[in-house]
């Protein structure tokens, strides 16, 4: 499960967004990511600095908060 926060700030107080983009893959996994992008554009394709986040269980919900 994924829960996105809305109307994060930029933590740089440079103003730009955050844009999440998320699919469901065989009706359980999700998969995306997050980007911080200036208004009005596109998120870059990842950089090597890119972090990363994922969880995993066999036997109950997990949720990401984002």
């Amino acid at each position: 499960m994924l829960h996105v926060t809305p109307d994060v700030k930029d933590p740089t107080g440079h103003g730009r967004q955050r844009v999440v983009n998320d699919r469901v893959v065989a009706g359980r996994a999700v998969i995306g990511n997050v980007s911080w992008v200036p208004h009005g554009k596109h998120p870059q394709p990842k950089s090597e600095r890119a972090g990363w986040a994922s969880v995993s269980s066999r036997n109950a919900l997990v949720t990401l908060v984002l």
